[in-house]
């Protein structure tokens, strides 16, 4: 929701040395939309405020359910499915 986005510059203020996103870094929930994923990407992806911080901050993530999938899913060892994961 863009007006939470103002979380990022709080964070900024703090000046981290580093920030780890630990996973459901972004909501998809519809795993077989490519423009879903593309498009819950790009709108963080895009906000001035993300992108002020992660200019200045190195910043690392991992993958949660969320991220690829329907809550509570299990991605599974097979790198191709769903089709868009090695993308």
């Amino acid at each position: 929701m863009p007006s939470n986005e103002r979380m990022w510059d709080t964070i900024a203020t703090f000046r981290p040395n580093a920030m780890l996103l630990l996973g459901d870094n972004v909501y998809i929930d519809d795993p077989e939309s490519v423009v879903m994923q593309q498009y819950t990407y790009q709108r963080r992806q895009s906000r001035p405020e993300w992108r002020k911080l992660t200019a200045s901050t190195p910043t690392f993530t991992i993958w949660d359910d969320h991220d690829f999938s329907t809550n509570d899913s299990w991605g599974g060892a097979d790198i191709s499915v769903p089709f868009w994961k090695t993308d």
